[in-house]
């Protein structure tokens, strides 16, 4: 498709909807056919300076732009129309004076004050079914996209309990292979995946009949080959369960995990990539602490955890000061009512941690933004959506334009739901319910996608199954307020 003209006009006339501009005339230009599609963005494109036409009758809408043209047309919006915006924000222009949140816009009789109002939409393919074999199938959910582009889930099937994973074979998990991992007694449930130094799936999870952590390394994608340890095997302990993993910058798996029996946050560091032989610590023993904790790895290159402290209902963030966190530093980070569970940690752009959770006292989604890499300072907790009960089960992640987005179910109204940010730190958002078929959001998991959009694997407590929703756009426009 050629770029003409005519299109070149209508764009810069969509970009400019926020900005002032002088009343639209009628061009002069004898070829722009009235009534065409294009007339408008013609119309304004002259109206403003923005094109002088090809002579002073003809625009030649079909013809092909130029390189020469293009840098024309667009250093002429930005002499009239850019920097005039610009220049009027906080600025007196006669009578009218705008403040410094205001940009002045000429709305074709008068020049008023406008604030700026950014708008998200988010698109969502059909959410699809995933694996419904099985009396119950779907619950601990976990995702992370593949060295081939495409999601690995892993999750728990019941009755029995076995570890299962689906391999999706196209970007939206359409299509999937789903394979049972480990069916050696009950185990399988509170899994995490990530992806190993050989772009294979590496799978923490528990062992309900031995009360032990278990780690499936998988040797190939369909893990049909691949190593079973028993990595934290205390015969006097219940371990394992909340695990969440991370490959650290030494390529080797790191595990965070809760010790039911005494109470405590744990950590296992994989001493190799196969995980077959490991170190693992008791980490935070201060009361009953380390249930819901999520690890990632830091700018620093450490490994940095949230979780919760359930003797004081606070939320904590560990930072380790080495790769297998012999050494750290822990706080707890917001100490309002009882906060702290569910929750879910990334690494922002910024080169931060940002932490989503659930406060139980007022059955929010909340947001914690760090302001270093330790979090030992941080900005004020936020909660983003307060419309009923919502906010459980949440997973966090960093999209391809640096905003923060995150899955949660709505309790409520017994859907999966999605916010994303509009900052950062998260200060504005937008949240839409993206399936609201049936009692669906339970162990929600998000990763992006090499497509530059999320996909979330979820459990549809309606039909007992595992569930996927890919996102088809997340577009954000200015509008005036």
């Amino acid at each position: 498709m050629r770029f003409t003209k005519f299109r070149l006009a209508a764009v810069v006339a969509v970009f400019s909807v926020a900005l002032p501009a002088v009343a639209v005339a009628v061009s002069p230009f004898v070829d722009v056919t009235p009534g065409r599609f294009y007339e408008a963005a013609v119309d304004w494109a002259a109206g403003n300076g923005i094109t002088t036409g090809k002579d002073p009758t003809h625009f030649a809408p079909n013809d092909p732009v130029t390189r020469g043209e293009s840098v024309t047309f667009l250093k002429r919006y930005d002499d009239f129309i850019v920097q005039p915006a610009i220049a009027g924000m906080g600025q007196t222009i006669g009578s009218l004076t705008c403040d410094t949140s205001q940009v002045a816009r000429w709305d074709g009789t008068n020049w008023v004050c406008n604030t700026i109002e950014v708008t998200t939409k988010i698109g969502v393919d059909p959410p699809v079914t995933a694996d419904a074999t099985g009396d119950i199938t779907g619950q601990f959910t976990s995702i992370a996209i593949g060295a081939d582009g495409l999601a690995f889930i892993s999750y728990a099937s019941v009755n029995p309990i076995t570890l299962k994973m689906a391999r999706c074979t196209n970007a939206t998990c359409t299509m999937n292979d789903a394979i049972e991992i480990d069916a050696t007694g009950n185990v399988g449930t509170y899994s995490s995946l990530a992806i190993g130094a050989n772009g294979f799936p590496v799978i923490s999870y528990y062992d309900h009949t031995n009360a032990n952590l278990k780690v499936r390394w998988c040797g190939n994608s369909a893990c049909t080959l691949g190593i079973t340890n028993t990595v934290d095997a205390n015969p006097v302990a219940d371990v394992g369960k909340y695990s969440s993993i991370a490959i650290g910058t030494d390529d080797l798996p790191i595990v965070s995990y809760h010790d039911a029996t005494n109470g405590n946050l744990k950590v296992l560091h994989c001493a190799s990539g196969t995980c077959t032989t490991w170190t693992s610590l008791t980490v935070d023993s201060t009361g009953v602490v380390g249930q819901y904790p999520s690890v990632a790895i830091g700018t620093d290159g450490l490994p940095v955890i949230s979780y919760y402290d359930t003797t004081n209902r606070d939320l904590k963030v560990m930072h380790c000061t080495d790769t297998a966190c012999t050494t750290r530093t822990r706080l707890a980070v917001d100490t309002t009512g009882n906060v702290g569970s569910h929750t879910s940690i990334a690494i922002g752009t910024d080169g931060f941690p940002i932490i989503s959770y659930y406060d139980t006292t007022k059955s929010d989604l909340k947001v914690l933004h760090c302001t270093n890499a330790a979090c030992t300072t941080h900005d004020t907790p936020i909660a983003v959506d307060t419309v009923g009960n919502v906010g459980k089960y949440s997973s966090i992640a960093i999209g391809t334009d640096g905003l923060p987005i995150i899955s949660y179910e709505d309790f409520t109204n017994r859907d999966l739901k999605v916010l994303r940010c509009a900052n950062i730190d998260c200060t504005t958002s937008t949240s839409l319910a993206v399936d609201p078929t049936g009692d669906v959001g339970g162990w929600t998991s998000m990763a992006v996608g090499t497509d530059g959009l999320p996909i979330i694997s979820y459990y549809d407590f309606t039909n007992s199954s595992l569930k996927v929703a890919h996102l088809t756009s997340i577009v954000t426009g200015i509008a005036f307020g």
